[in-house]
């Protein structure tokens, strides 16, 4: 079946099967909690292999203990009976099929696998829609709402790649009113500059890292880096001395920020920046802005291929275990206490001559943890939200797993930092954190 899903379509048209959402989401639930299913089936054989291992020694003790009682023959002790009790439980443990049981179980573990990742990814194909349709559409409504006498030209390109209907829809507003702003200022820049060539614009689509890159680009409109930190200071949110210390790149995030000045030029790229960046953060992507070498300036979307089963690397931390998706996470350093320094009363290390910043997790998510192991050497998670990175030291490191997201109850959507929940194989709930929100708590 999993060859099938690479193989090219038909020339004849296949029937086309309307399915109801509902049914949709439930049969994507169901893949999901056939992964942990075999994730529990992984655990019964790991426990199993111990099982055996144990019986192979029970039979060695056996065999020694045999061996003594022969030496204490003539003593009180009935030691015929004994040897005929543990010659019995020798040959019982001889004749186990343990071992045949266990390599049953692997084989089916094994296509229980096979079975499992079918399903999610027929399912997953079946929520799929092109994102060049997508951008097709989004287009024709940002030209209709334009100027004609200024329209820009806007050009598609793309590799075919595809895109969760879910997260399509919960990103269509947000990216309409980007592409907007972002034809609106590359306007005002090609009148700004004296350019006589009519602006334009790229929407660019392709797949990386399991993620999908969308990349909105201009080549007229880039962006002051001064400009923007000179607002930032005029309105009181930068002082001159942080002003100093802001370089090109983190002065086009300030665009990002919920904070940049509402009367500033800028300010309408800044606002479908900022409301692009929350939409994608919310689906544990992440958002980037950046001039181009050569003239310019791109902004970059970076979207989960699916929301349901994700790659999350699972920490240890105040005797509860965490899951911190695999695409936020940037690196794992070790720490001693003596390489943990404080900047404005924050805990800070070096790292590779750049300061990085600390976070207290369970002060920023308001959980419970033993105090006692703060700034205790350990390992730091590096985590980023796409434009910043910080710092969380964690008690320990389990590994990365496969995991399936499942939404919190309605009454824990004010509990910020939790981007939801899973259960392990092992049985066992794990919050799944949001580092993009982490982020802008510390911020």
């Amino acid at each position: 079946m999993a060859d099938n899903l690479n193989a090219a379509p038909s020339s004849g048209a296949a029937p086309a099967v309307n399915l109801d959402a509902q049914k949709l989401d439930a049969l994507m639930n169901l893949s999901g909690e056939l992964a942990i299913t075999r994730a529990r089936f992984s655990q019964l054989v790991g426990a199993l292999a111990l099982e055996s291992a144990r019986l192979r020694e029970m039979s060695h003790k056996v065999g020694m203990a045999k061996n003594r009682t022969d030496v204490s023959r003539g003593g009180n002790v009935n030691t015929e009976e004994i040897n005929n009790v543990l010659g019995e439980i020798g040959a019982e443990i001889a004749r186990s099929k343990t071992a045949n049981l266990l390599h049953s179980l692997d084989e089916m573990t094994s296509t229980l696998g096979k079975i499992s990742g079918d399903i999610q990814a027929w399912v997953m194909l079946s929520r799929m829609v092109p994102v060049e349709d997508i951008f097709m559409m989004l287009r024709e409504r940002v030209l209709s709402q334009m100027d004609q006498k200024t329209l820009p030209a806007i050009t598609l390109e793309g590799n075919g790649a595809q895109l969760d209907k879910r997260i399509a829809d919960a990103l269509g507003n947000p990216l309409e009113n980007l592409i907007q702003a972002v034809a609106d200022h590359t306007i005002t820049s090609c009148k700004d500059c004296g350019e006589s060539r009519a602006p334009s614009i790229v929407l660019r689509s392709h797949n990386r890292d399991n993620n999908i890159w969308i990349e909105i680009a201009s080549a007229s409109a880039q962006l002051d880096a001064a400009a923007i930190v000179r607002a930032m200071v005029k309105k009181g949110l930068l002082s001159d001395s942080q002003a100093q210390g802001v370089d090109n790149k983190q002065a086009l995030h300030l665009l990002l920020s919920p904070d940049f000045p509402p009367g500033d030029g800028m300010a309408p790229l800044a606002r479908a920046l900022g409301a692009a960046k929350e939409a994608v953060s919310a689906l544990n992507g992440a958002a980037d802005i950046e001039n181009l070498p050569g003239g310019g300036m791109q902004v970059v979307l970076k979207i989960p291929l699916t929301l349901v089963i994700v790659k999350a690397l699972l920490v240890v931390l105040g005797g509860e275990t965490y899951a911190f998706p695999l695409n936020s996470v940037v690196e794992i350093v070790k720490t001693s206490p003596g390489e943990v320094y404080s900047v404005d009363g924050n805990d800070t290390i070096k790292l590779r001559d750049h300061a990085l910043s600390l976070v207290d997790l369970p002060a920023i998510i308001g959980i419970g943890c033993d105090a006692a192991k703060k700034n205790a050497a350990g390992k730091v998670v590096v985590i980023t939200d796409g434009m910043e990175k910080l710092g969380v030291p964690v008690d320990a490191l389990i590994g990365e797993e496969e995991i399936v997201i499942k939404s919190l109850p309605e009454h824990f959507s004010s509990v910020k930092g939790i981007a939801g929940a899973s259960i392990l194989g092992d049985g066992t709930v794990t919050l799944i954190l949001d580092p993009a929100a982490i982020i802008g708590m510390a911020r």
